[in-house]
């Protein structure tokens, strides 16, 4: 099932992001809309959702799925066009993230993230270009 969170940003109102977790520690996520951005605010969405979920942000893997839904034509011309990356958490005092990596979607997610995709799936970004040089 797919639920919704806000998160704090300098956007009024308040941005948000739907999210998944696949059992037993993965955690997708997608921004709702134009306001905010899932890359810059990374560490407060991953507390978010371990605060909704009632886990630590340790005991979880995030990936952010980036759509035309959040960052519009210009980034993602194509319809379905789509990136998906671990977000690679440190943590101190405050997880702080460190790297995008790219990462396949699985079949699943696409399927739950349907609506985000808006079309016939297509990832593109590093992984892409890297499948391209192969």
């Amino acid at each position: 099932m797919l639920k919704t969170i806000h998160y704090r940003s300098h956007q009024r109102p308040a941005p948000s992001v739907t999210y998944k977790i696949y059992e037993p520690n993965l955690c997708v996520f997608s921004g709702e809309g134009r306001l905010g951005s899932t890359i810059n605010f990374a560490e407060e969405i991953a507390q978010r959702i371990a605060l909704a979920e009632g886990r630590s942000v340790e005991s979880l893997r995030f990936f952010d799925l980036q759509t035309r839904r959040q960052y519009g034509k210009l980034s993602y011309p194509g319809p379905g066009d789509f990136e998906f990356d671990e977000v690679i958490l440190v943590h101190a005092e405050r997880p702080r993230a460190v790297e995008w990596r790219a990462a396949a979607c699985p079949a699943e997610v696409l399927q739950a993230f349907a609506d985000f995709i808006d079309g016939t799936p297509r990832q593109v970004g590093a992984l892409a270009l890297a499948a391209e040089f192969k």
